[in-house]
């Protein structure tokens, strides 16, 4: 029996996706960056540098590209994600992440943030992707006890995998689940970030003072 249908794409996900014009010089300082800092965290094949502070604050010869990434952030929180808030929205912390061949990044989120990103400072076809989760599919309560599998993938019962290029900067609402897999090649480098604004309103607003 043949039926007329429509599908409508309900509460989709924004990823806002920014090109650094620069790209190439903002990679070579920020390697030169990393030849002269020790890793601060190791595992899964992957060394994080600066996780407990925010490189983009005191790494100086970086300014350039925080200001741009603090406007691309403050585009994609007011004008995608149309929300309000005082003031700007700034770095609040930040750390570089290089991976092994076999570096790999468990599904996760970012607390304590509105809003949060990477930056890709090197990244050939070779490396993974970033993937992005659908929550409902990767553990029980977020679905029936009884359920269907699928017969095949589709946009809609499947993790979504995003090939970003070097000086691609993407951004998302903290909530979003992330990770990516082992890429089978090193080289891997990317800067990750969280964003808060000047003032978080609500009974217990407060102002939160920018990093130096």
């Amino acid at each position: 029996m043949a039926v007329e249908s429509a599908v409508l794409n309900v509460n989709p996900t924004p990823i806002g996706v920014y090109k650094n014009k620069n790209q190439r010089r903002d990679r070579d300082l920020i390697v030169s960056s990393l030849e002269r800092l020790s890793p601060s965290f190791e595992r899964d094949g992957i060394s994080r540098y600066e996780d407990e502070g925010c490189f983009l604050s005191t790494e100086a010869k970086v300014s350039v590209l925080r200001d741009w990434i603090e406007a691309c952030a403050e585009d994609f929180a007011r004008n995608v994600l149309k929300l309000e808030f005082e003031g700007k929205l700034n770095v609040s912390n930040s750390w570089l992440n290089k991976s092994s061949a076999q570096g790999t990044q468990g599904c996760h989120m970012h607390a304590n943030a509105v809003l949060s990103g990477t930056y890709y400072v090197k990244r050939k076809k070779c490396h993974s992707p970033i993937v992005f989760f659908r929550g409902e599919q990767l553990a029980w309560p977020t679905r029936p006890s009884f359920h269907l599998e699928a017969s095949e993938q589709g946009p809609y019962n499947s993790h979504t995998a995003v090939e970003p290029n070097e000086g691609d900067l993407l951004l998302w609402s903290s909530e979003v689940l992330h990770g990516y897999p082992p890429s089978g090649a090193d080289g891997r480098i990317s800067l990750s970030m969280n964003f808060l604004p000047e003032r978080l309103p609500h009974l217990y607003g407060f102002q939160i003072s920018k990093r130096r």
